[in-house]
């Protein structure tokens, strides 16, 4: 078992590896390389946290997550769901997706977050002994 975690865990940091050499390659203008960065940064924090809600391991952190998901989902179905559609009518316009820099933004974050919720998923459910 631990071989295939070692395994998730290599293809993963190669996925990252690549995505970063993609954002020092993708323009010329160094300014945009910390902006880059950043986005990544946000996926990958963001994948982490959600990761980690997903996987409570212990009674306290159960109750913790169940209050917090609950705040959350209140938050979201009120809020979130009535703005959602702007935000994804403006992402999916000619004008973002025909620029480079902006589609590779928009993925390098979603990849990112995908990667490592995934990872976090895999090693809280599988290798992590719960307490």
């Amino acid at each position: 078992m631990k071989v295939l975690l070692y395994i998730a865990t290599s293809v993963a940091l190669l996925m990252f590896t690549v995505l970063a050499m993609a954002a020092l390659y993708i323009t010329t203008e160094p300014v945009v390389i910390p902006m880059n960065a950043t986005i990544m940064i946000l996926g990958l924090s963001l994948g982490w946290l959600c990761g980690t809600f997903m996987t409570p391991y212990n009674n306290r952190e159960i109750e913790y997550v169940s209050s917090f998901t609950k705040a959350v989902s209140v938050f979201a179905g009120g809020y979130l769901i009535g703005k959602a559609d702007k935000l994804v009518e403006y992402i999916l316009s000619p004008d973002i997706l025909i620029n480079t820099l902006s589609a590779f933004r928009i993925m390098s974050f979603v990849a990112s977050f995908v990667i490592s919720l995934m990872l976090t998923y895999i090693f809280r459910q599988y290798y992590i002994e719960p307490k």
